[in-house]
């Protein structure tokens, strides 16, 4: 009995021994082997695996001793998992500050406080009892002009027609909005560029260069949105003193009727490129 006895007591030393090498993260689910590896050569799958299910073993044991078990009725035993210890690294960068707008550097130069409350997309309508989104496809922008009569205002031609009137204004809006929003690309980029063969002191003393860079980073942001189109911008409409810039190589083309003996000539350095003695 003594020589069993000694044997367990030396197998149950070993193996609090192999639970002592791991740390835990519950948060996680994860074990670490915190023991140098003794092997001095590469580590073979079956090793690895073995380490691995040790591992496992000993993270699921360290679970049901360590967290407090709950029995569902439905589900059964149930672990509530901690929050997690380790800090991991983030997978990409951290994003970079946006830019300010014209008027968010008026505000805080003048200390002037940002009262508006952010909103949300949806809005609610009191008529149909439902969010709808506040822009785009069945916005709520377009709800006056979408309704089936209209007043027309006193003084206006028998063929007014209100609702085109209503479209035409938010379209006009719109274009005002996208304006708005390249002229603050264009400040941003201007700002920021490290590049820029003018000093800031020659911007701040020259408005005209000012307005030239700014008049350059409209025009090239522009092109790019012309070619964004599936026509590469051929069928845009043109605006009144726009000046179309066309860039890139125009390819050329060999023409469908030539030559019989240069034809010939060709064709027979094609056959000869394809048994290899040309």
């Amino acid at each position: 009995m003594a020589p069993t006895a000694t044997s367990s007591a030396s197998a149950a030393a070993t193996g609090s021994n192999a639970s002592s090498n791991f740390q835990y993260d519950h948060g996680l689910l994860s074990v670490t082997n915190v023991s140098s590896t003794s092997t001095a050569s590469k580590p073979t799958s079956s090793w690895l695996q073995a380490q691995t299910q040790k591992g496992v073993s000993a993270l699921l044991s360290n679970l049901i001793a360590t967290l407090p078990l709950k029995v569902h009725p439905d589900h059964g035993p149930i672990l509530t998992l901690p929050l997690p210890t380790t800090i991991l690294p983030r997978a990409k960068p951290l994003p970079k500050p946006k830019p300010l707008t014209k008027w968010q550097e008026f505000a805080k130069k003048k200390g002037i406080a940002d009262t508006k409350k952010k909103e949300g997309k949806l809005v609610y309508d009191e008529a149909t009892q439902e969010w709808v989104p506040k822009w785009g496809y069945k916005g709520n922008n377009k709800k006056e002009e979408e309704q089936w009569i209209h007043e027309v205002p006193f003084g206006k031609d028998d063929d007014y027609d209100p609702s085109k009137a209503m479209k035409a204004e938010r379209k006009k809006r719109r274009l005002h909005n996208d304006a708005q929003r390249l002229r603050n690309l264009a400040r941003a980029s201007a700002a920021s560029s490290s590049n820029s063969k003018t000093s800031s002191s020659a911007l701040k003393s020259d408005p005209l260069t000012t307005r030239t860079l700014r008049k350059g980073d409209l025009d090239a942001t522009t092109l790019r949105m012309r070619g964004s189109t599936a026509s590469m911008g051929k069928f845009d409409r043109v605006l009144p003193g726009e000046d179309i810039k066309t860039r890139g190589v125009k390819r050329s083309f060999d023409p469908n009727e030539r030559d019989a003996g240069e034809e010939k000539k060709r064709s027979m350095a094609i056959l000869g490129g394809l048994d290899g003695s040309g």
